[in-house]
């Protein structure tokens, strides 16, 4: 089912062909990209969308077509905490369908889950966060998803700070995690950890779980952002965070691609010649090509001084011209 008016209207006022400002933008936030001859493929991360989430001006089921339309794009990363129904079938029947209808593939579902985690210390806890995340495997499946993104810690404290709590977080993580691959691999569906939240932010603590869990369905996402430490102080955000040790990226990404099945473009701010402030996507894509890695990589804009179109614009476009330099 083709998108309607009705429901584009969330969008209208965003995308850059509606601002009425095209000549006001930089050249790089309005040229459409060509994707062809590059050694990768792009996908769109709904998180991209997070402005518009905030605004309640989002709804997932526009997506498929937004991508397709507006971007060129043929494949989605989704957000579980985007889905205002969350696993509900009727949901995920029209989802998948307006998927086919634009031709788009299901990559990925982020799964945050904040009431249990498979790192939590308390093995009670970390049952509960297994069996939660017990429908969005099916959800991933149901939609031809080769994966859910976990977390294995960092929505709350879980005794950081204490001696030895790195270590012992990580036996916890191996344990619950481990459990959790092993449902994952009766339904051919992987679960891969980004470095997004608490340990999972030190790359070499990352590899160690993965090498202790020795599953052929877990890996990374591999985030080019996220190497500080980051621990929610309460249930919300709201409550505060507290922010830990802090690695090098390049050398995190370097760690982290070999077991990469999914990749971000994590993208912020962008300077007059169109690349990325925080991230030498030259540098970053070059480890990415190094590795062997042809897969997807997800657009994942989270600044402020473009809107949400414009940010997946400029990012498709640094992906675009950095990729062809090195295929």
């Amino acid at each position: 089912m083709p998108i309607n008016r009705r429901e584009f209207v969330n969008y209208l006022g965003f995308g850059v062909t509606n601002l009425g400002l095209s000549s006001l933008l930089p050249e790089f936030v309005i040229n459409k990209p060509r994707q062809e001859d590059i050694f990768f493929k792009i996908s769109l991360g709904e998180y991209s969308l997070n402005a518009l989430q905030a605004q309640e001006k989002h709804d997932t089921l526009t997506v498929p077509a937004l991508a397709k339309k507006e971007f060129g794009i043929d494949a989605v990363e989704w957000v579980s905490l985007f889905w205002k129904k969350g696993t509900d079938k009727t949901f995920l029947n029209d989802l998948k369908q307006r998927c086919e209808d634009n031709g788009v593939k299901s990559l990925v579902i982020l799964v945050d889950i904040f009431e249990a985690q498979l790192g939590d210390l308390e093995k009670e806890k970390r049952n509960r966060a297994v069996e939660l995340h017990k429908p969005w495997i099916e959800a991933a499946a149901f939609l031809g998803c080769h994966s859910i993104r976990v977390n294995t810690d960092g929505f709350s404290l879980n005794g950081y700070g204490k001696p030895g709590n790195k270590e012992e977080v990580g036996r916890a993580a191996i344990d619950g995690y481990g459990k959790l691959l092993e449902i994952c691999g009766k339904s051919g569906i992987n679960a891969i950890i980004q470095n997004h939240t608490g340990y999972s932010c030190d790359p070499n603590w990352l590899v160690s779980i993965l090498e202790q869990v020795k599953s052929p369905y877990a890996g990374t996402q591999v985030d080019p952002d996220h190497f500080e430490e980051l621990f929610l102080k309460g249930p919300t955000l709201e409550n505060g965070i507290l922010y830990g040790d802090k690695y090098d990226r390049y050398d995190g990404i370097k760690k982290l691609m070999p077991y990469a099945k999914a990749v971000n473009a994590k993208s912020k701010a962008f300077n007059k010649d169109g690349n990325e402030v925080h991230t030498d996507y030259a540098r970053f894509l070059e480890i990415v090509k190094k590795s062997g890695y042809t897969g997807y990589i997800g657009i994942e804009w989270e600044g402020k001084d473009l809107n949400s179109f414009e940010g997946i614009k400029a990012t498709q476009q640094l992906l675009v011209r950095e990729g062809k330099k090195l295929s």
